[in-house]
């Protein structure tokens, strides 16, 4: 589906735009999309298996948007 509304996009996209244009917006999102990729913390499951036990907290509390420890430890023992 996703497909589908990215070609449906670009052709109405071209029909109102050079290719110039489309080729240059068609470059910019997965430029912003692979720079925020290095933003994005690793899993907890995979901190975990490497001993990085503070590291899948932190990264745990990232990903639930929480500063809370009582829900972190709860989670990060059933990820264990």
């Amino acid at each position: 589906m996703t497909d589908f509304l990215g070609y449906f996009l670009r052709f109405v996209l071209g029909s109102f735009m050079s290719w110039i244009w489309l080729s240059i917006i068609n470059t910019i999102i997965p430029v912003i999309l692979c720079i925020c990729v290095f933003f994005i913390p690793e899993t907890p499951r995979y901190l975990l298996s490497m001993g990085k036990q503070e590291e899948a907290v932190k990264s745990l509390k990232w990903l639930r948007g929480t500063n809370e420890d009582s829900d972190i430890e709860e989670e990060l023992k059933m990820v264990k």
